[in-house]
């Protein structure tokens, strides 16, 4: 268990964060200039925290109360920074072993152990110039697992791939550590490798922690605008608590009644009504629903525009002066199967299971 709580200051910036990670791997998700990457350097050693501790299943690694400092090559923790750091007049063999203890045996064993690991055989002797960037970062992470640490760091190490390379390297990442179990914090701003990668999310914004937590928690159920904003959550109605039932509270949006999963909120309290755009759905007119409409409403499609194999949709109330209230994202499949265009009337449901209320 890695259990962080830094402050760092600067002319024109402040860090301080709190934050924990166990097994598998959690990603440090934000903007650019957050101060993910500067958290990830200082608990490698790279730069000393003003104050704090940095500690490692209980055994501290920095402690200003303590005066304790260990040094970065003493820490145990793999380090891959964004531009990997290999030394261009190295082979990929030297890289890798570059820093290993042990007798000539040992190290030469561990090597060939992390070059089919890596899936580099064949590249051994070329050095960082003749390889492509997928094969570079394979060099960098096996020179960091090579000493076996115990806290594997890896600062946006898929940033600079094309899509294709980035997706694969993903998946082996993912396989990688499910084989070789390693504490691993993964720092990204992007949402999709976020949530593709992290099994627990901590969301960074101007130097501070804002929600830390399973990656579901903090994505459906984010605990501020802000964090609903960073984690792509699109749809953030101002509405009003109204009513409360037996397992529901019901909100008024612009006249329009939703119910959603209880929540301690008291009646009359302003509230942010929030739903992902995967999560609207598209009432079908030709398969009549089962059990009673959940949370309908009648709007237009305004706008459309494609990502990637998906479409979004942009929809707009009848009543309504804004550009548009809400966004829907749904597979282009979809898309074509319920012959959807723009200035296209439908219904959409905002199913109660998908609502998520913020107080202010």
């Amino acid at each position: 268990m890695l259990e962080v709580s830094v402050q760092k200051r600067f002319d024109s910036f402040d860090l301080s964060a709190t934050f924990s990670a166990g097994d598998g791997i959690t990603v440090i998700f934000g903007p650019s200039g957050s101060g993910k990457s500067l958290t990830l350097q200082m608990i490698a050693g790279i730069f000393t925290p003003d104050k704090g501790s940095i500690a490692i299943d209980g055994e501290p690694l920095f402690d200003s109360e303590r005066k304790i400092n260990r040094p970065p090559q003493h820490r145990r923790i793999g380090y891959v920074p964004q531009n990997y750091a290999l030394f261009p007049h190295l082979t990929v063999t030297q890289n890798i072993a570059f820093g290993l203890s042990g007798g000539r045996a040992q190290k030469k064993e561990r090597v060939a152990d992390m070059i089919a690991t890596m899936k580099l055989q064949g590249f051994e002797n070329r050095r960082p110039g003749q390889i492509s960037g997928g094969q570079q970062q394979r060099v960098a992470l096996a020179r960091a697992l090579a000493f076996q640490p115990r806290l594997l760091l890896l600062d946006e190490p898929f940033s600079s791939l094309d899509t294709m390379i980035r997706l694969s390297l993903r998946q082996e990442l993912l396989e990688l550590i499910e084989r070789r179990p390693t504490t691993t914090l993964l720092v990204t701003h992007d949402m999709a490798e976020a949530y593709t990668v992290g099994s627990r999310i901590v969301i960074f914004d101007d130097g501070k922690v804002l929600q830390q937590g399973d990656r579901d928690e903090v994505f459906y159920h984010p605990n501020s605008r802000r964090v609903a904003e960073l984690v792509g959550t699109r749809n953030i109605l101002p509405a009003t608590v109204v009513s409360r039932e037996s397992d529901a509270l019901c909100v008024n949006w612009r006249g329009y009644l939703f119910y959603a999963d209880l929540q301690d909120i008291p009646i009359g309290r302003q509230v942010s009504l929030c739903i992902r755009p995967t999560q609207v759905m598209i009432a079908r007119p030709d398969r009549p629903s089962s059990s009673p409409p959940e949370n309908r409403v009648a709007v237009r499609i305004v706008r459309e525009a494609i990502n990637g194999e998906n479409y979004i949709l942009y929809l707009r109330t009848e009543a309504s002066a804004e550009p548009y209230d809400l966004e829907v994202e749904l597979p282009g499949y979809v898309y074509y199967r319920l012959g959807l265009d723009a200035n296209k009337e439908i219904t959409v449901s905002l199913r109660r299971s998908a609502l998520h209320l913020i107080p202010p």
